[in-house]
């Protein structure tokens, strides 16, 4: 009877222990409006990543085709032991000239709008980070090419 009480209390906390070490849910939702003055009919790619910007060492966990001028809305989620750092990766070649290379312009999202989510509340209401309504060929970026991973900005 004693043997059975020890491994009961051993069970009972053994599978709390497990819920409070397991990955937990987290979401982030970005919005917006991307325009561009020189190429209004372009596109560019939109990806929310977690970890480093580069493409090797960060995580993709959004990526869209979009045309410029219309409404964004991209729900980006992990699972982490802690509250991951995510950001908005932006390429696109908007700029005056017609020859020109792809750029990058990266923003950081702020951890109050990277929340926890329960899975069996997936649907509940959380604040967005919003971009506005940028015009992209006002903001320096990287250059992308295909011999060099990263020149300086413009």
């Amino acid at each position: 009877m004693l043997l059975f009480r020890l491994l009961l209390v051993f069970f009972i906390f053994e599978t709390d222990a497990i819920r409070h070490f397991s990955k937990k849910l987290y979401r982030t939702i970005v919005t917006g409006k991307l325009t561009c003055k020189y190429r209004p009919r372009g596109a560019y790619t939109l990806l929310v990543m977690e970890g480093s910007p580069s493409f090797e060492n960060g995580q993709i966990l959004f990526e869209r085709h979009l045309q410029y001028g219309f409404d964004i809305l991209a729900i980006a989620s992990t699972y982490s032991y802690k509250k991951p750092k995510m950001f908005v990766k932006i390429i696109h070649s908007c700029n005056n000239n017609i020859y020109s290379k792809q750029k990058v312009f990266i923003e950081g999202i702020n951890q109050t709008f990277i929340k926890r989510v329960k899975s069996y509340r997936l649907l509940r209401h959380q604040a967005k980070f919003n971009l506005g309504n940028t015009e992209l060929s006002n903001y320096p970026g990287l250059y992308l090419s295909r011999y060099m991973k990263r020149r300086a900005s413009e």
